[in-house]
């Protein structure tokens, strides 16, 4: 909801063309969230982390923004729910037992 309610500011910094360090920074932004989450339950120390959750960590900001970035080029076609429903799928089924027909 908030990409559409900024979509004029996304649009400009997520074109093709526009400042690459603005996903970037985004990304970065996420994963300090996913950090921050998993300190606040598990670990303060980041470096214990384990490794396959930290490769976890580095994937979901990365293919978050990734498929932001294409809903924005796609003019935002899916509703802010659509998208977040697409998400939740992906992210409890794997990309192999999605449902389409939402």
């Amino acid at each position: 909801e908030y990409v559409v309610e900024h979509k004029r500011f996304f649009q400009v910094f997520m074109r093709p063309n526009g400042d690459t360090s603005f996903g970037s920074r985004l990304t970065q932004l996420i994963r300090e969230q996913f950090h921050g989450s998993y300190r606040y339950f598990k670990t303060e120390n980041l470096s214990e982390i384990p490794v396959k959750q930290q490769y976890l960590f580095a994937y979901l900001p990365s293919a978050y923004v990734g498929t932001i970035h294409f809903w924005i080029q796609r003019d935002l076609d899916l509703s802010p729910t659509e998208l977040t429903i697409l998400f939740s799928q992906i992210s409890r089924l794997g990309s192999a037992h999605l449902n389409f027909n939402f």
